[in-house]
Parts: C-alpha cells; sequence; structure tokens
C-alpha cells in the first residue's frame, strides 16, 4: 500500500513477454540451464505521497460560512469557512512523504471554541488540544481528513441584582 511500480525491466531484454505495470505483472521466458542463462526481473517502485485536507464544521447557524484560519507546521495561514455536519467545507489536498508528523493549528476566534477535532481516513491523529485548537496527525498513505468543530461559547448569565 501506498506504493507504484514506476517500471518493470528484464534481463536479457529478448526474454520478456508482457508486462503490466498498474497491476505490477510480468511474464518471462526462463530457458533451461545454469546461472549463466538466468532472467533477472528488475521492479522499481516510487512511493506515493500521503494527503490530508482540513475540514471545518459548524452544529450552529450562525458560524456556517464564517471563515477560520488555519496553519500546518507553522506555515502560513489559510482559511476555511464553517460547513455543517452533514455538509463540510475542506481544504484542498496538501501532500506530504508518508511518516511525517504535521502540527495542524486552528488560530483563535473571539467568542467560539474549539469543540472537537477528529480524524478519518489513513492517518493517525495525536496530541489533540482542543482548548489550544491544535492536533499532530502521523501521514499514511491514502487520504486523511481532519475535521474541526467549533461552537459559540457559552454566554455567562448577567449577575442578579
Amino acid at each position: 500500500a501506498g506504493d507504484s511500480v514506476t517500471s518493470i525491466t528484464v534481463s536479457p531484454s529478448g526474454r520478456l513477454v508482457s508486462k503490466t505495470l498498474s497491476s505490477k505483472q510480468v511474464v518471462v521466458k526462463v530457458p533451461a540451464g545454469s546461472v549463466s542463462n538466468e532472467t533477472v526481473v528488475t521492479y522499481t517502485n516510487k512511493v506515493q505521497p500521503g494527503k490530508l485536507k482540513i475540514c471545518k464544521v459548524s452544529a450552529n447557524s450562525n458560524l456556517v460560512g464564517n471563515l477560520f484560519s488555519f496553519t500546518e507546521n507553522g506555515g502560513s495561514a489559510f482559511n476555511i469557512a464553517a460547513g455543517t455536519p452533514a455538509s463540510p467545507v475542506c481544504s484542498s489536498l496538501t501532500k506530504f512523504a508518508v511518516g511525517t508528523s504535521v502540527s495542524l493549528a486552528e488560530l483563535a476566534t473571539a467568542n467560539v471554541h474549539v469543540a472537537s477535532i477528529t480524524a478519518s481516513g489513513s492517518g493517525t491523529l495525536s496530541g489533540v488540544n482542543t482548548p489550544a485548537g491544535t492536533a499532530t496527525v502521523t501521514i499514511a498513505p491514502g487520504t486523511t481528513v481532519v475535521t474541526y468543530d467549533n461552537e459559540p461559547n457559552a454566554i455567562a448569565p448577567d449577575p442578579v441584582r
């Protein structure tokens, strides 16, 4: 998982009958005899990057459509509008090498808190800190989706006089 065959070579080349990269299969002629008659098949693989996207949701209709700012590994901030839990709004896919740990942070928004940070797909989520809006995801082959859910802060009641 997470890799693809980029080439298949056969030596001597005249022994190649057929090859299919997509199915990772090769058919060769193998003559009888000693090692001097050997047929060598070489597969070259390429590890595919893992992909990450961040999604934003809120169950509160007043927050749907509002922009929230995020960073990956402390880089430049980017915005994602909040969608509903049934229809999240997501960032574009970002590619990372498999095994990379990516630090995610949602920048603070007044009167709103991060209620949950969850992941689906192939990566692993760790170090979730909802009060800080941070988490770390370890990239795996395939696509990892990290979803941030924000909700309004509770309004403190007026003190009784």
